[in-house]
């Protein structure tokens, strides 16, 4: 059996996050794929992205984001670890055995979105990343079949229709305005963020 990685900044995670791991899970792939647990890892911190939350709060919004999905999901502190730059160090490490849990063989799920800005050489080695996973591709329905089929990395690609897009930049904007976020997340998250006051 192998292992399911998928990574982000979760900030803050979202029902659109949790209803990507549901199709996962409803889709048959991880009985198809031989994969056992789905790790949420959220990055200790984006390089691109300098504002995030402190890790240790977006962590605990993960756990009540994805509370309840299934015993098979599991959300993972591992970034705060080892702290990598890149995720190509994060992915790097899983690839040389260090992760006991996740070990050297293991599927990347991901989002169309992600998946293009690596074909159009968007992050860190992206041709490296390209060519040492196996990818899970979470698609709007749009070009990524046509992406996938005529780039070298086709054959180590499945995909599984993305069910909704929100984003959590819309979220953050919501919660600076003291709106009401359970909508986009859950209750326990929209308590957590009124109470300390986050992204204000």
């Amino acid at each position: 059996m192998s292992r399911a990685i998928f990574l982000g900044s979760f900030n803050p995670p979202h029902i659109g996050h949790r209803k990507c791991i549901e199709a996962v899970l409803n889709s048959g792939m991880m009985d198809f794929c031989g994969i056992d647990h789905i790790h949420i890892i959220p990055a200790y911190q984006n390089p691109n992205k300098s504002e995030s939350l402190d890790f240790w709060k977006r962590y605990q919004m993960c756990r009540y984001m994805f509370s309840g999905l299934s015993e098979n999901v599991l959300v993972d502190d591992i970034e705060a670890t080892i702290r990598p730059k890149y995720t190509y160090d994060l992915i790097t490490h899983f690839l040389r055995g260090e992760d006991k849990m996740i070990g050297h063989k293991f599927w990347w799920i991901i989002t169309e979105e992600t998946f293009l800005e690596l074909l159009d050489d968007k992050w860190f080695k992206s041709k490296e990343l390209l060519r040492s996973n196996k990818f899970l591709i979470l698609f709007d329905g749009n070009d990524i079949c046509e992406a996938v089929r005529y780039s070298n990395y086709y054959y180590g690609t499945l995909k599984i229709q993305k069910p909704v897009t929100i984003h959590s930049t819309k979220i953050r904007e919501m919660a600076k305005s003291g709106e009401d976020v359970s909508v986009y997340t859950c209750k326990e998250i929209d308590n957590l963020i009124k109470e300390e006051k986050l992204y204000r």
